[in-house]
């Protein structure tokens, strides 16, 4: 006999053990690769609540992604993490690129995979164009 499970409890947002995503009037959606990171960091921090925990720099940064380019970053495995990275390796090095449509294109190496973002920056948030990464090095012969 199946016992159908409840979602577990996570404040406005459940999510049930198949990693199914139920939105606060109950319609399922799959849930990506950074919303299933964002909901293990938001279940340690309320384990972990009365330790002192130090957050990294770039986890501030807002981010602005449209659901196409979402799906892109979804399809590729890039994870909001690895863009906030990239986009604050970029502000603080001064390194990036500027096209002549008025965005900025910005790249960060993690072990041995390169990140790429093509952003627009909004005020204080980065709206995300698009984004690739590769695991290619280059290295210059003299």
């Amino acid at each position: 006999r199946h016992v159908p499970r409840e979602p577990f409890s996570t404040g406005s947002q459940g999510f049930s053990p198949s990693g199914t995503a139920l939105s606060l009037f109950g319609t399922p959606g799959k849930a990506g690769f950074s919303r299933r990171r964002e909901n293990r960091e938001k279940l340690r921090s309320s384990l972990l609540k009365n330790a002192v925990v130090s957050r990294e720099p770039w986890e501030a940064l807002e981010l602005s992604v449209s659901p196409e380019v979402r799906e892109l970053l979804e399809e590729r495995h890039i994870l909001d993490e690895d863009l906030r990275l990239c986009l604050w390796e970029a502000s603080k090095s001064g390194e990036g690129l500027a096209s002549e449509k008025g965005t900025f294109l910005a790249r960060s190496r993690r072990g041995n995979v390169t990140f790429w973002v093509e952003y627009l920056p909004r005020g204080e948030i980065f709206e995300i164009r698009n984004a690739w990464s590769h695991r290619m090095t280059l290295e210059l012969i003299p």
